[in-house]
């Protein structure tokens, strides 16, 4: 069990990750990255720093790596059947 969660949280941080390389919302003059919540942003004009949203962060990881672990049982009971 341990070890389907670890690979779950793995996982989890893995597409949050891979999210943020995205650009997902062009709003207001600001670049947002992340999915499903948005969790990096920058203002549109030249040397602008990123901004990173913590709590949606988190709430990415946690949401990918319910998933994830859903996706990993059920795998996991395919395979043992």
């Amino acid at each position: 069990m341990l070890r389907k969660a670890v690979i779950a949280l793995g996982t989890g941080v893995a597409i949050t990750l891979l999210t943020g390389l995205f650009d997902v919302r062009h709003l207001l003059g600001a670049t947002n990255r992340g999915l499903p919540f948005t969790w990096l942003t920058r203002v549109v004009y030249p040397g602008a720093n990123w901004t990173v949203n913590w709590v949606n962060l988190v709430l990415n990881v946690a949401i990918w790596f319910v998933l994830a672990f859903v996706v990993v049982q059920i795998l996991s009971r395919g395979s043992s059947a």
